[in-house]
């Protein structure tokens, strides 16, 4: 018997999920849905999925595990609609960054025994600069030799987790269990502001004078910061998954005023030795990192263990073991 996966929004992570599962059409029964109706065709056409149901609903009755791949902003609205239709023990794999406001929500909308985990990919590094993000983005590969951060509300049944390690591995990633309120951080630190930073300079350059000219001559330096700025056209609200983690990104915009307050310092005081080792501390700190992402080669950490339940993927659905929850 298949399991059914239902992918709502079938944008890049969407699309890779059902493009990772191509190979695997025996044991999983791909229905897609997109609230834009042409990209869902598309999807159908490239193989990502075995059928799309445009009536969400219907689209998650049956499903044993559904993936969200959809901004922040519309994860409530989903959850609200899909709410009545789900069927007890289905396990809800949200791709968006953030985790403990969406975790929260998700308790307050989903009826009991319906089983929601955050589930937010890092990405295979070859694609690390790569930037389109669009649903025709889809690689059968894009969640190799990367991790797949996992969190849940306290209590959440065992067997739900382990299926999405399961499912994390059956993708090709690594499972990376976290806590919700660190992760939150880290995202902050690393995705949330270089969008900003990102905004920022483009909001400082465009509507000053002389830009008219200074556009002429602006280049791979600019487009490349600044087309992060674009990262969020999707987002109905763009602005909203900044606020859900205000205290963190309260804090990331104020060490990056700091530094670049340390900058104006160098600068104005005409310390070159100074600035030019700001410079070389900032390349040393990109290489470092580029280097260990692309090997993934990161000092071996414990993970949350989870425990018990050693059941392949497969006979996980219909989990069925009544009160066993995470310690």
């Amino acid at each position: 018997m298949s399991i059914q996966l239902t992918i709502i929004g079938l944008g890049q992570i969407g699309s890779s999920v059902g493009l990772a599962l191509g190979g695997k059409t025996d044991q999983f029964n791909r229905i897609g849905n997109d609230i834009n109706n042409s990209v869902a065709k598309q999807a159908l056409k490239l193989g990502v999925v075995d059928k799309v149901e445009a009536n969400l609903p219907r689209a998650v009755e049956n499903a044993d595990i559904i993936i969200l791949d959809l901004p922040v902003d519309e994860v409530k609205k989903t959850l609200e609609i899909v709410a009545p239709d789900l069927k007890p023990e289905v396990v809800i794999l949200d791709t968006s960054p953030l985790h403990v406001e969406v975790i929260e929500l998700a308790k307050q909308l989903l009826p009991k025994d319906r089983f929601f985990l955050k589930f937010t990919p890092s990405l295979n590094p070859i694609y690390l600069t790569k930037y389109e993000q669009g649903p025709y983005e889809g690689q059968k590969d894009l969640f190799q030799n990367s991790l797949i951060a996992i969190s849940s509300s306290a209590g959440t049944q065992r067997d739900a987790v382990k299926l999405a390690s399961d499912f994390a591995e059956v993708l090709g990633a690594t499972p990376y269990f976290v806590d919700p309120y660190e992760c939150d951080g880290l995202v902050a630190m690393s995705r949330q502001l270089p969008i900003l930073l990102a905004a920022a300079l483009v909001n400082s350059t465009v509507d000053q004078v002389g830009w008219k000219e200074g556009g002429k001559i602006a280049g791979m330096d600019y487009a490349r910061v600044a087309e992060l700025a674009t990262s969020l056209a999707q987002s109905k609200v763009p602005g909203m998954a900044a606020i859900l983690n205000k205290d963190n990104v309260l804090r990331v915009v104020d060490n990056l005023i700091f530094s670049l307050r340390e900058v104006r310092t160098y600068l104005s005081e005409e310390d070159s030795n100074k600035l030019n080792e700001y410079y070389k501390r900032a390349e040393k700190g990109f290489e470092d990192w580029y280097r260990l992402r692309m090997t993934g080669s990161w000092e071996k950490e414990q993970s949350a263990k989870i425990p018990g339940a050693s059941e392949t993927l497969g006979s996980l659905i219909g989990l069925g073991r009544k009160g066993k929850k995470d310690s």
